[in-house]
């Protein structure tokens, strides 16, 4: 995977190549972009392998560290964060990422749209988390044993934090500076590396041996620095007199139906992710749920190579026409993508069984079985990335909703049925389901709808690597 992860970066970059020449660059402007090229693939390079290579110590270390069933108590915390982030924020990131570029919107009205969100959604989250009390239904947010108030606090720290996080890589996205995203990534990766690398030598030695709230502390604590982080990286890129705003123009009022299609997409497309958790967490043991989250962690490294594709893509493929040429560059991306893709999940799949026991101890065999069927559902998911991006590009998220709401009936339904009886095995089979149909319903769209027709999506074609050994020698 690592040998792999400058590629994907390369692609990024042939696109930001590509939305140049698209828009008549002139000569002066094809060099300078081709120099800046084979500066930030050396930059790139030095920064996404140790990034990479930190994440997953560090996921060790902290496994290691808290067992499974700390894992997958933690685990359904960040479940439990994540959906109150995505339903509570109105998904506004999809926003910034199609409206920041080309300055479709007055970036303030903008913005302080996303203020006003964060500090309503942040009430409500109170308001939810009292009435769960209130109800004795703590059993649908942690797992048994998680009820005081200190969890909810972390839980609504959490949140906040993370909604600005979010927030703030939506931004800089839109503004296309990823080199400041990876920075930032990279300086948060050694932050996990260094706290749970020395809390776990800190338990080998013997001196203490950490509790599962020294964990959520230090968590929380990594999440405040980061927050810093995008603090200083949005001043730096955000106009000098940049002000919130109480007043919106007619036009930021008409961002209503795209934010809410997108909203509904994301909210579904998280339910097809995640519902299975909540399910495991009722009807199996916290360990069980270790085993499992830990298969689908793995399984999504393949995302490092289609994610990175699909974030560059939106802000860019928002600013082009619909064009022949926009379609057979999208086709080229998505050839790019299957073939690693394809490569990477038949090697993780024929190592399965080692490197489990390998990285988290001999308990975690449990997960290779599950992981060697959600690797094809997040294989799925891969290659459904570029063309529901292409899809948001042209504004048309509708589609993209009905792909998630197809797949959700089916993973509610199979979770239900399938995860009593089978345990995990039983959620792995609804995820590679569910991810099938909607890679089926998004390629049904854009073959009828976009008019891309039937062609080679899938395999690298030699003049696809031509064209990349071209780039490299700056012609």
């Amino acid at each position: 995977y690592i040998c792999f992860r400058p590629l994907n970066m390369v692609a990024g970059l042939f696109i930001q190549q590509f939305h140049q020449t698209i828009n008549g660059p002139t000569t002066l402007n094809i060099a300078n972009t081709l120099v800046s090229v084979k500066r930030s693939i050396l930059f790139t390079f030095l920064v996404q392998i140790p990034a990479l290579l930190f994440g997953v110590v560090a996921g060790v270390f902290l496994t290691r560290t808290i067992g499974a069933a700390g894992t997958g108590s933690l685990g359904v915390f960040q479940a439990d964060i994540d959906f109150f982030v995505l339903v509570l924020s109105l998904s506004l990131t999809n926003a910034f990422i199609y409206y920041i570029p080309g300055n479709k919107l007055p970036l303030n009205e903008l913005l302080s749209l996303g203020l006003w969100i964060a500090t309503g959604g942040t009430v409500l989250l109170i308001g939810i988390l009292a009435l769960t009390h209130a109800a004795g239904g703590e059993a649908f947010l942690y797992t048994p044993g998680f009820n005081q108030l200190k969890y909810d606090l972390f839980l609504l720290g959490g949140f906040l934090i993370t909604v600005f996080n979010s927030f703030a890589i939506a931004i800089l996205q839109g503004f296309r500076n990823f080199k400041r995203v990876n920075q930032v990534t990279l300086i948060n990766s050694l932050l996990n590396l260094s706290a749970f690398g020395g809390i776990y030598a800190a338990k080998k030695a013997g001196i203490f041996n950490p509790d599962f709230d020294l964990i959520l502390v230090i968590t929380f604590g990594i999440l405040c620095l980061n927050m810093l982080l995008w603090v200083y990286h949005l001043k730096k890129v955000l106009p000098p007199d940049f002000r919130f705003t109480n007043k919106f123009s007619p036009q930021t009022r008409t961002i209503g139906r795209f934010v809410l299609l997108a909203y509904l997409s994301n909210v579904f497309n998280f339910l097809n992710y995640r519902f299975d958790i909540w399910v495991i967490n009722y009807y199996c043991k916290p360990e069980s749920l270790g085993y499992y989250l830990k298969a689908v962690n793995l399984a999504q490294m393949l995302w490092l190579v289609s994610n990175p594709l699909a974030t560059v893509l939106a802000p860019y493929l928002s600013q082009t026409d619909d064009s022949a040429g926009t379609k057979d560059f999208v086709t080229r991306i998505s050839r790019l993508n299957f073939t690693v893709v394809l490569g990477c999940a038949a090697v993780m799949f024929l190592l399965a069984d080692f490197i489990f026991p390998f990285l988290y101890g001999a308990d975690f065999s449990a997960a290779a079985a599950p992981f060697k069927v959600i690797v094809f559902g997040i294989f799925c998911t891969c290659i459904t990335k570029i063309f529901a991006t292409y899809i948001f590009s042209r504004g048309k998220v509708i589609y993209n909703l009905w792909a998630t709401v197809v797949a959700l009936v089916a993973t509610i339904i199979l979770d239900l049925i399938l995860i009593p009886e089978m345990g995990i095995m039983g959620a792995a089979v609804t995820s590679v389901v569910a991810y099938f149909l909607v890679l089926l319903v998004v390629m049904f769209f854009i073959v009828r709808n976009f008019g891309f027709g039937l062609r080679n999506y899938f395999f690298v074609k030699w003049s696809d690597i031509e064209r990349l050994k071209l780039i490299f020698k700056g012609k």
